[in-house]
C-alpha cells in the first residue's frame, strides 16, 4: 500500500509530561512528503515537547497526531521506529561502539526478536549511510571519541540508516562550530525528498536555508506558521 502524502498531522494537540498541565495546547499543523519544517522559539515554549509527542512518548488531554495516518498512541514502539528516527543533540556520546556498529544499530526495528546478527542488507544499508553522509572513514573510530561536529553526522548517519520516512532533528547542532554547522547543513540536503522533517532549531539562518515551512511556538502555542520566506520576517521575530 502506498504511504499517504501527507505523513504527519496534528490536529489540536494539548499536552505535556502528565495529564495536569499542558505544555502544548491546541497545536495543529502538518508534514507532507519531501518538507521540511523548521521549529523555532525561545527555551521552554515546548519545541521538544511537541518532538516527544509526536513519538507517542507523551499523554495528551485534547486532540490527536496521526503518523502516516495512523494515531500514533496506538502504534507499538516498534512500529514508531520504523516510521520516525529521533537526531538529540547529545546522542551518541557516551557510546563505546565504533561509528560502524552505532550506524547499524538504526536497522535495530527491523530485526527479529530471534535474530543474533544483522543481515548482509542490513550492512549494506549502514555503508550507504555512511557514504551519504560522507563519514566513511570515520567508521572504525569510537562514538566518544570524535568530536561533537563528527559525532553529530555519525547520528544523523544512524538516522539514515533507519530509513524513516519521517526524521526529527532536535536541535542537531547545538555546540557545534561554525565549520561543522556548515558540515550539517550538507549532510542535510542529502536526507532525500520522500523524507519529511521537523527541525527544532534556534538557528534562524538554518531554518533559512533547510526549511519549506516555518512554525514559531511561544509559550506551547502558534503563533505563527506557514511558508518560511513569508514566516521568518523581522515583524513576526
Amino acid at each position: 500500500m502506498a504511504q499517504p502524502d501527507k505523513l504527519i498531522e496534528v490536529d489540536n494537540f494539548s499536552g505535556g509530561y502528565d495529564t495536569k498541565r499542558n505544555i502544548i495546547k491546541n497545536v495543529s499543523f502538518s508534514v507532507h512528503r519531501g518538507e521540511t519544517l523548521a521549529i523555532i522559539g525561545p527555551n521552554g515554549a515546548g519545541k521538544s515537547t511537541i518532538a516527544k509527542a509526536l513519538m507517542g512518548q507523551l499523554p495528551h488531554t485534547n486532540g490527536n497526531i496521526c503518523i502516516l495516518g495512523q494515531d500514533v498512541s496506538k502504534l507499538t514502539p516498534q512500529q514508531r521506529a520504523q516510521r520516525i528516527a529521533y537526531v538529540g543533540s547529545h546522542m551518541g556520546s557516551q557510546s563505546t561502539m565504533s561509528v560502524w556498529q552505532y550506524v547499524l544499530t538504526g536497522r535495530t526495528p527491523y530485526r527479529s526478536l530471534w535474530t543474533l546478527d544483522y543481515s548482509p542488507i542490513d550492512k549494506d544499508i549502514a555503508n550507504e549511510a555512511l557514504r551519504k553522509i560522507g563519514i566513511e572513514k570515520l567508521k572504525n573510530m569510537l562514538m566518544n571519541m570524535l568530536s561533537d561536529g563528527n559525532r553529530q553526522l555519525a547520528v544523523l548517519a544512524r538516522a539514515v540508516c533507519q530509513q524513516t520516512p519521517i526524521v526529527i532533528l532536535d536541535e542537531p547542532t547545538t555546540n557545534l562550530d561554525i565549520r561543522n554547522q556548515a558540515k550539517y547543513v550538507e549532510a542535510m540536503r542529502n536526507l532525500g525528498n520522500e523524507t519529511a522533517t521537523i527541525m527544532i532549531v534556534h538557528d534562524i539562518n538554518m531554518a533559512t536555508q533547510l526549511s519549506d515551512t516555518t512554525m514559531i511556538i511561544v509559550d506551547g502555542e502558534i503563533t505563527h506558521y506557514g511558508q518560511t520566506p513569508t514566516t521568518l520576517t523581522t515583524e513576526k521575530l
